[in-house]
């Protein structure tokens, strides 16, 4: 697995180490000396099955359980669970886990004219409301604005067809920009 990360302004294909590629263990990727201490977006490429999309639900897994620790006062829990996460300085993020392929095959974007945040967050509303959960969606849109969130994009590299692809690559990008606060994780495969 590769770490790409660069700041927003930078080019495509800018990489946080000297414009290079260095091969890395998954949770190395949120370290200070390359991951989101130093950058906003991280960008994880790494060969099918390498452990992108299960680097994405681990740290998703272990922010909300130490978020929901924090909820309920459990300082003490809250730190066991980001201690899983070497030298992570953010705290208790709130993690927002998107698969792209199935924001790219769903409705919303197959009707949509053009990417735009909001069909990022109606795809969210739909997901939120199959679990009966779509009272979240304002608390989370107001972490991603506060920077208290973590939105983690699975699969990019999943997406098919190039007016879906085009779709999606302007809802993320909008996203990014929109919500500057807030640090973003994007994993592509590569062959």
């Amino acid at each position: 697995m590769t770490v790409a990360s660069a700041p927003a302004s930078a080019a495509p294909g800018a990489y946080a180490s000297n414009a290079t590629r260095a091969p890395l263990r998954a949770l190395e990727a949120v370290s200070q000396r390359c991951g989101l201490q130093r950058h906003r977006l991280l960008m994880l490429l790494g060969a099918p099955g390498s452990g992108k999309s299960t680097f994405i639900n681990y740290l998703t897994h272990c922010l909300a359980e130490a978020a929901l620790a924090e909820l309920e006062e459990a300082y003490a829990c809250r730190d066991t669970w980001l201690a899983k996460l070497p030298d992570w300085e953010h705290g208790p993020l709130i993690p927002i886990r998107i698969v792209l392929r199935d924001f790219a095959t769903s409705e919303i974007v197959a009707k949509a004219t053009k990417g735009t945040p909001k069909l990022l967050f109606d795809f969210l509303r739909a997901s939120l409301d199959e679990l009966h959960l779509g009272e979240a969606l304002l608390p989370l849109a107001q972490y991603l604005r506060n920077g208290r969130a973590l939105l983690l994009l699975d699969g990019f590299d999943e997406v098919i067809g190039q007016t879906t692809l085009l779709h999606v690559a302007e809802s993320v990008r909008m996203l990014v920009q929109a919500y500057q606060h807030s640090p973003v994780v994007v994993s592509v495969s590569y062959s």
